[in-house]
C-alpha cells in the first residue's frame, strides 16, 4: 500500500485511530473521479473524431 500522506493520514496521526468511513469515502471518491475522467475522455473522443474525418 502507498504511504498515507493525505488528510486522512494526518487525521489518523492526530486522533490515533483509523476512521473507517473516511477511507471508504476516499476510495469511493477516487472511483467516482476515475469514472468521470473515463466518461469525459470518451465523450471528447466522440466529439473530436468526426471533425478530423
Amino acid at each position: 500500500t502507498m504511504p498515507d500522506t493525505t488528510l486522512i493520514g494526518s487525521l489518523k496521526k492526530i486522533t490515533g485511530y483509523d476512521p473507517k468511513i473516511f477511507t471508504e469515502l476516499a476510495a469511493f471518491l477516487r472511483m467516482f473521479l476515475l469514472v468521470m475522467v473515463v466518461v469525459f475522455g470518451f465523450s471528447m473522443v466522440f466529439v473530436l473524431l468526426p471533425r478530423l474525418f
